[in-house]
Parts: C-alpha cells; sequence; structure tokens
C-alpha cells in the first residue's frame, strides 16, 4: 500500500537563505535515486518538490513561508507567541552545508 498523503515542510525565507543551503545538500548529498524539483519565479525559489526517480508521486515538498507571512519571524514569534521569548539567531553569512552541524544551538 501506497502512502499518497503529500507532506509540506515550511521554511522562512527559502529564497534567500534556507533554500540555497538545501539545494547544495540535495545536489551533493541525497540519494540519487530521487528527483528534486523547484519552483522558481521572479528570481525566488518558491517550493522545491521531492519525487522518487520515476514517480509522479510527490514525497513531500518544501515551501518558503515568507510568501505567506511577509515578515521577519521575530516579529510573529513576539506577535504569535511571547511567552517563548526571543527567536534568537545566527552569522547567516558564514553559514554553509559543512558547518552547518557546528552552528546549532
Amino acid at each position: 500500500m501506497v502512502n499518497t498523503e503529500i507532506r509540506t515542510v515550511y521554511f522562512h525565507n527559502l529564497s534567500r537563505f534556507d533554500g540555497i543551503i538545501l539545494m547544495e545538500y540535495y545536489a551533493t548529498n541525497m540519494d540519487k535515486n530521487y528527483t528534486k524539483k523547484p519552483l522558481i519565479r521572479n528570481n525566488l525559489l518558491l517550493e522545491i518538490k521531492v519525487y522518487r526517480k520515476g514517480s509522479k508521486n510527490v514525497l513531500f515538498r518544501i515551501r518558503d513561508s515568507l510568501n505567506l507571512l511577509p515578515h521577519k519571524l521575530s516579529v510573529w514569534g513576539n506577535t504569535l507567541c511571547p511567552q517563548l521569548g526571543n527567536k534568537g539567531s545566527i552569522d547567516h553569512e558564514n553559514v554553509s552545508v559543512s558547518n552547518l552541524i557546528d552552528k546549532r544551538a
């Protein structure tokens, strides 16, 4: 029995940061049994669909939540869940696939 449920994962600012790291990871590390299909409009990465090679069924998709929630995450966090405190931040200029594990909190 095939699980036809489509799973969607949202990343905020996929076009400018997360998507670049994800596409680099998928291009160099992901099993060749999968196909990645990016959706780009106006030079913005809006979505990445992942399929099994040779299948038309989407395993999962990654979307940019910045298109739905057009503010910084710190604004949304303070507005929706102020009791959780500040979002925190990372030095975006110095993050790459190779050092991502070292940068985790």
